[in-house]
């Protein structure tokens, strides 16, 4: 081989790899706990802790927070034993930032008892996952449907998921009087749970609302579903468009079996958040990595079907040190105001959840657990 046309070559490897990671370096980060904001959690003496989380941005300075199972004092005690736990409940909190801003907490009364927001049926519940607010002021909530399974495995195993639905006129206003729609999915999707984390506009239109579908029970592997805004404002759930890989594309199908749809993550985790944010240009994906003593790990992507990096941890929660602890449920919260680092970049806030492993008398004695706790995170200068 002539040494120019090797020399050529060379260079031209060389900048085709050197395109690559600049296209492909995920960002450096650091996180820290932020306590000031772990506060927010703790300004109702009737609310008691919960896990999940899942933020919605409502408009303005106005936040809907929802969590699942959760402690509420039912006697003058107001503390956990003796309090009832719920399977859901909800919060909106005024003022982005979470270390000053206002919250009100938000359930059912039944029978003069503290009661699921989103109500039981026989032996399912619901757990809220995430949702949006569309364009006309909807509000539209993804709710993972959940079995009792006595005396086999967790105790419980997820059993598909439904939609809730609030017109914007009760949107606007307290939860206290919402009245949310609850939609079923137009044809069974076995062993998939849509709406564990939803990005409004995340196509190039910024018509279409976007979420990871994961498979549970399984290994939460993640297919990627979108709708049209405008259908969904009506309770339509027809229409979903399937990503089926790159060769294919986007395919109209009821589920992903019927569309041929391909897993965009091996491991998304079954509470997670994508978010594009402005100032990598890029998306991330934030989740607890593994189970148990878990870390929080990021991955990113130039679009949202991928392809994603693989999953980088950037922080252990200090809770991971406690022996019969768990931390879960990690996600980021992008419209929340977490201030800014020394170089005045915003931070990213995100939140988890901890909780006692098998042993529920020690959760109920234990106020250290079971509220949310804020991380904030730093990108240090990416490889672009």
């Amino acid at each position: 081989m002539p040494v120019r046309t090797f020399i050529t070559i060379l260079v031209f490897l060389t900048l085709s790899a050197g395109c690559a990671a600049r296209h492909s370096a995920p960002p450096r980060i650091h996180a820290e706990s932020w306590p000031e904001a772990d506060l927010l959690f703790h300004r109702d003496s009737r609310w008691l802790g919960a896990d999940a989380a899942y933020s919605v941005p409502l408009g303005g300075d106005r936040v809907l927070w929802l969590f699942g199972d959760t402690f509420v004092a039912s006697g003058a005690a107001r503390a956990r034993p003796g309090s009832k736990m719920i399977r859901n409940s909800v919060a909106i909190q005024t003022g982005l930032d979470p270390t000053n801003a206002k919250i009100s907490f938000h359930w059912r009364e039944q029978s003069g008892a503290p009661a699921s927001f989103f109500a039981e049926n026989a032996d399912h519940w619901y757990w809220p996952l995430h949702g949006a607010r569309l364009g006309d002021g909807t509000l539209i909530l993804f709710l993972s449907r959940v079995r009792a399974t006595p005396g086999v495995g967790l105790g419980f195993e997820a059993d598909g998921w439904r939609m809730a639905m609030i017109q914007n006129d009760e949107a606007n206003g307290s939860p206290d009087h919402w009245h949310p729609k609850i939609i079923a999915p137009p044809a069974p999707t076995p062993g998939v749970v849509a709406g564990q984390s939803v990005l409004a506009g995340g196509d190039s239109t910024g018509e279409m609302i976007l979420t990871l579908a994961g498979r549970e029970p399984g290994d939460h592997a993640a297919y990627v579903a979108r709708w049209r805004a405008a259908p969904l404002a009506q309770g339509r759930l027809d229409g979903a468009e399937w990503w089926a890989g790159a060769s294919r594309g986007w395919v109209i199908a009821n589920n992903p079996s019927e569309a041929g749809a391909e897993f965009i993550m091996n491991d998304a985790g079954p509470e997670c958040s994508l978010n594009y944010i402005k100032t990598l240009n890029r998306y991330i994906h934030i989740m607890s990595l593994g189970f148990g003593s878990t870390q929080l790990a990021a991955a990113f992507a130039d679009r949202p079907e991928g392809p994603w990096s693989a999953p980088n941890a950037f922080f252990e929660a200090p809770e991971c040190q406690r022996k019969g602890v768990i931390v879960y449920a990690g996600k980021a919260h992008p419209e929340l105001d977490a201030g800014r680092d020394a170089r005045g970049r915003p931070y990213l806030c995100a939140t988890y959840a901890t909780n006692s492993l098998g042993d529920f008398g020690a959760l109920v004695n234990d106020p250290s657990l079971y509220y949310p706790r804020f991380v904030r995170i730093a990108f240090e200068e990416a490889a672009f």
